[in-house]
């Protein structure tokens, strides 16, 4: 399988990186990549947690890995405004332009659902980026500053369904085929080509509404389906309330 290289930034106990609203970012960021980690074999890639505490250290024991494709380092991101918000990405190399571009369309999508925006893509010199041998990326995923952005990131099942936006990103940047929910994982089947569908938990209510009323004969289709299914089940809620 393909190895992704996952850095949590930051550390606990010894750097928490951003504070901010209950939460400390190292708590976050390591959250999250043990999610993304528990679910990669889903996905049909492998993951390597490197969580250093020194940024010399994280990208010397990440080069170690001369067989990963992809260096992935999780931030939460911070402003002296508590309403600064949304999610933004960044590289350093050219070489990786071509996953993130892939990684950060399936992640901003996901976020603007939740009313977060799209911060753009952004070139940046950080240490990490700049001295990984493979191509990397470094996430920022909302702002700990910011309480409406704090109150997803408390929230267990959004951390969850965000790790699977996360793996869905990465198979499809390594593999070059659109994942919509989550792949069966075939030993050996690098070129992940048989894959299973199944409706994203956040949308399970939205479809079995919609089958029950009529509006649709089968719940299988691509994750706009289900977003938009999803949206007429809230607006059908909110003014049938």
């Amino acid at each position: 399988m393909k190895v992704v290289i996952l850095n949590p930034g930051h550390f606990p106990s010894l750097d928490p990186g951003a504070i901010g609203n209950g939460l400390n970012e190292a708590d976050i960021t390591l959250k999250l990549a043990n999610l993304i980690h528990s679910k990669s074999a889903q996905y049909n890639f492998e993951t390597v947690i490197v969580h250093e505490n020194e940024l010399s250290d994280i990208c010397t024991k990440a080069n170690q890995y001369t067989n990963a494709n992809l260096f992935l380092s999780l931030h939460i991101n911070s402003a002296s405004s508590t309403t600064a918000t949304g999610f933004e990405s960044f590289v350093y190399s050219v070489e990786a332009e071509k996953f993130r571009n892939i990684i950060h369309a399936k992640l901003a999508s996901f976020l603007e659902y939740y009313g977060f925006p799209d911060r753009g893509q952004k070139t940046a010199s950080f240490y990490v980026l700049k001295n990984t041998s493979m191509p990397a990326i470094l996430t920022e995923n909302l702002f700990i500053s910011c309480f409406d952005d704090a109150k997803k990131l408390k929230d267990e099942k959004f951390l969850n369904d965000l790790a699977d936006i996360y793996c869905q990103g990465i198979a499809e940047a390594l593999y070059g085929i659109n994942v919509v929910s989550n792949c069966n994982n075939k030993e050996g089947k690098e070129d992940m080509e048989k894959i299973s569908i199944t409706i994203p938990d956040w949308a399970n209510e939205a479809i079995e509404w919609a089958l029950g009323a009529g509006l649709i004969t089968t719940e299988e289709g691509s994750e706009d389906f289900y977003r938009l299914i999803t949206i007429l089940y809230r607006y059908h809620n909110k003014f049938n309330d």
